[in-house]
């Protein structure tokens, strides 16, 4: 399992393979957007982050408390670390006086929430409401997004292959 202050890509064979493909840079790019037309249903905590996920409220936690969040020393726990170790682990030893509110709230919120043995669960919402994913949402939210346009964007487009041909490229 990563461990709090590790990244996705950090260790391990399959670490140094994704490091000299430049796949973990390209996958790190694309999860910020990815977080945000995502929400999680936390069911046991161990695959969503905390302070990065969407999965109390509308915005993830890192917006809901940035005074609190700057305190932080480990800002990519998941929320099972935070849940079982308790919050302050992380935390700075001074706390400024808008971060020791936030904390009250935040342990609040951290007492409500009860962990289950199941897998947490993502659900599409690119607009801060649930929907069915369909890849015509999708295609709309990205076509919308000022995203670059990837390498390969010229050579699957601008070819002469049919379209649902250029799909699949």
């Amino acid at each position: 399992m990563v461990n709090c202050c590790e990244g996705s890509c950090k260790s391990g064979i399959s670490g140094r393979i994704a490091r000299a493909s430049g796949t973990c840079d390209n996958q790190a790019d694309k999860l910020p957007e990815y977080r945000r037309i995502t929400r999680v249903i936390i069911r046991n905590g161990r695959r969503s982050s905390f302070w990065l996920d969407v999965w109390h409220g509308n915005a993830p936690l890192s917006q809901s408390f940035p005074a609190l969040l700057s305190h932080s020393t480990r800002q990519h726990c998941s929320v099972r670390q935070v849940k079982q170790a308790g919050l302050p682990l992380g935390l700075t030893p001074r706390l400024s006086s808008a971060a020791r509110e936030d904390l009250a709230e935040v342990q609040d919120i951290i007492q409500q929430l009860e962990l289950s043995s199941g897998m947490d669960q993502r659900i599409y919402s690119p607009n801060g409401h649930s929907e069915t994913f369909s890849s015509s949402s999708l295609y709309q939210f990205l076509s919308s997004s000022n995203l670059p346009n990837c390498a390969n964007w010229d050579f699957v487009w601008n070819n002469a292959a049919l379209p649902r041909v250029q799909f699949f490229a």
